[in-house]
């Protein structure tokens, strides 16, 4: 028998909370309900602040496009 297989009779399949970090079963995303709930507010977060450093992004862009021409004909 070698080390692998005796560690996997030990340790049962299992995976962790994103959130929290607890070991879980394999068939669970998060560990409890409250967990579940932070993961989705993240989420949100990170999703509008992706949208709106692409509209920053692009914001800059359009003033520079209209910005240099003018400065270029002085």
């Amino acid at each position: 028998m070698s080390w692998k297989s005796s560690l996997k009779k030990r340790i049962d399949e299992h995976k962790h909370c994103p959130v929290c970090g607890i070991s879980i079963p394999q068939d669970k995303e998060f560990c409890t309900i409250e967990c579940r709930d932070k993961y989705q507010g993240y989420d949100k977060k990170k999703k509008r602040g992706n949208i709106l450093q692409i509209v920053l992004i692009a914001g800059v862009m359009i003033v520079f496009l209209v910005v240099m021409p003018f400065l270029q004909n002085r």
